[in-house]
């Protein structure tokens, strides 16, 4: 088998929880894994439901505790990589609880690390640990040697489109959807290779090992988040260069049973679900009209997202949404309301 014929392995992981699987496993399973030939692995903290399909079809499964404190977990990782690196002194990683504005939205969620006076919501601190436990499952268990490619994902993503073939993907640099960036790189969703996957999911190690540096370089800005904290850390590891865009095929959903006060979505009376964020949805359909849903080796990632920004554009224009409605797959495939009605404020003509 030549090298161009050679099989690639990926493994496909989900992180946190499976929520919505009920309404995403059908295409998730069609357009992601059976589409790239993946195995599925689960990397969650959550009680196992009844007729979960993700459970069912899943190689690998590890699971943590969701403890009220993060705190417990962090101090216990920080022990075993003072341990691992042979250092004489204990960093206080609680130093950064006095960044301003919206790091605590990352680390200091008030309900999972004791000892934070911030009073915001945020879910930062156990998306970084999920990505340390995941890294050290994969570690453990030697898969950067048996699988060629790595997907970081989450279970609530609609698919209406094949996932971006791995051929199509370099694997020296670090892929993410080109979306919902808030001034950083998205956290949702990353293609990684044996050559990066270490540094992508490594994130809490300068958290917990250089607080008061991290503090020292990042105290001058204001407004942080896991997106911008993503961004800031894989550039100090010299992937400033090394990221690279597809475009955002897929879409957040939610279904009645999952509460939250974060993000709810809109409920699509169409498909009988929430939809979490109308920009993935909206890219979602251009690039399904652009597209198909066909497995095509599409690649000119440059050139698609000229084109959504494009339709974009003339969506702000009333009779070109008209006529664009008038698209059977279109009108059949998404919901036509709910884009006029968030596009209506932006109508120019």
């Amino acid at each position: 088998m030549t090298a161009k014929n050679k099989k690639i392995k990926t493994l496909v992981c989900i992180l946190g929880q499976t929520r919505a699987q009920d309404i995403t496993w059908i295409n998730f399973n069609n357009y992601v894994l059976k589409s790239l030939n993946a195995d599925l692995a689960l990397c969650v903290a959550e009680k196992k439901t009844l007729n979960n399909q993700m459970y069912k079809n899943a190689k690998f499964i590890w699971k943590h505790k969701d403890l009220n404190n993060f705190s417990k977990h962090f101090d216990d990782i920080q022990k075993k990589l003072i341990r691992s690196k042979n250092l004489d002194y204990k960093p206080n990683w609680k130093k950064l609880f006095k960044m301003k504005n919206f790091w605590h939205y990352t680390i200091s969620d008030m309900r999972r690390i004791k000892g934070s006076s911030f009073i915001r919501f945020g879910t930062g601190t156990l998306l970084i640990f999920n990505r340390w436990f995941l890294l050290q499952k994969i570690m453990k268990l030697g898969l950067i040697k048996k699988y060629d490619r790595f997907i970081i994902t989450r279970s609530d993503f609609f698919w209406n489109i094949h996932h971006p073939t791995m051929r199509n993907l370099d694997p020296s640099y670090i892929w993410i959807p080109n979306g919902e960036k808030y001034g950083g790189y998205t956290d949702r969703h990353a293609v990684l290779s044996r050559t990066n996957i270490y540094d992508y999911l490594n994130l809490l190690e300068p958290i917990l090992l250089e607080p008061k540096k991290l503090f020292d370089l990042m105290k001058s800005k204001k407004n942080w988040n896991l997106e911008k904290y993503i961004k800031f850390y894989l550039n100090k590891k010299g992937y400033s260069k090394k990221v690279k865009f597809f475009p955002y095929v897929m879409f957040s959903v939610r279904n009645k049973l999952i509460k939250t006060g974060f993000r709810p979505g809109s409920f699509s009376h169409k498909h009988k679900f929430f939809i979490k964020y109308f920009k993935e949805y909206l890219s979602s359909m251009i690039m399904y009209f652009v597209i198909g849903n066909k497995n095509k080796n599409y690649n000119n990632f440059n050139f698609l997202y000229v084109i959504y920004k494009l339709f974009k554009n003339l969506f702000k224009i009333r009779l070109f949404l008209y006529i664009f409605f008038k698209n059977k797959n279109i009108s059949q495939k998404f919901d036509k309301k709910f884009i006029k009605d968030n596009l209506e404020k932006k109508i120019i003509l």
